[in-house]
């Protein structure tokens, strides 16, 4: 015999499949998009593999990145004046510009050094005398030069000779490239 199924089994019998069949479509849905993303994961992973140097071409590379380095770093170094990246190349580099703009250099006090990596950080100061035009001229040339040099701090008072010249404390710093020969 078969047996009678009543309307309220039938509702119940529906209900069951409908939240079996909504339970199965979430966990195929996450099955699904996990595999999927696993897939995109397992293709850039090959990709990658597929783009890494072995070591000999590694040191090739390194030799090739090293030429170019150092030519461009003697570009730079022949493309300026050629002041020598140390202090006395500093030194040279204020006379020269201090002679040029026609200011006289009373003292150099060399300050803190900084290294940091391949720049040498060198802080100095310099305490000049001369008129405001020749003055201004110097800083400007000055932070212009083939040593970066930045002004860090000024101080300008009236020459107590009373010649009407200027005297001027110049804290500033030096970045020395290693390497540029």
């Amino acid at each position: 015999m078969i047996p009678k199924i009543s309307f309220t089994g039938r509702r119940y019998f529906l209900l069951t499949f409908g939240v079996a069949f909504v339970f199965l479509y979430l966990v195929l849905t996450e099955v699904y998009n996990r595999y999927s993303n696993t897939w995109i994961l397992y293709e850039t992973l090959r990709e990658k593999e597929a783009t890494v140097l072995d070591p000999v071409m590694l040191q090739q590379k390194k030799k090739v990145l090293t030429e170019e380095r150092d030519s461009l770093s003697s570009k730079i170094f022949n493309e300026r004046k050629g002041y020598a990246q140390n202090e006395i190349g500093v030194i040279l580099c204020v006379s020269d510009n201090a002679r040029k703009n026609q200011v006289s250099v009373e003292s150099y006090a060399p300050g803190e050094e900084h290294l940091s990596g391949q720049i040498d950080e060198k802080s100095f100061g310099v305490l000049i005398r001369g008129r405001f035009d020749e003055v201004g001229m110097f800083i400007n040339n000055l932070e212009n030069e083939s040593i970066p040099i930045d002004i860090t701090k000024v101080q300008i008072v009236s020459d107590p000779i009373g010649n009407g010249n200027l005297k001027v404390n110049l804290q500033a710093k030096a970045y020395l490239y290693h390497g540029i020969h």
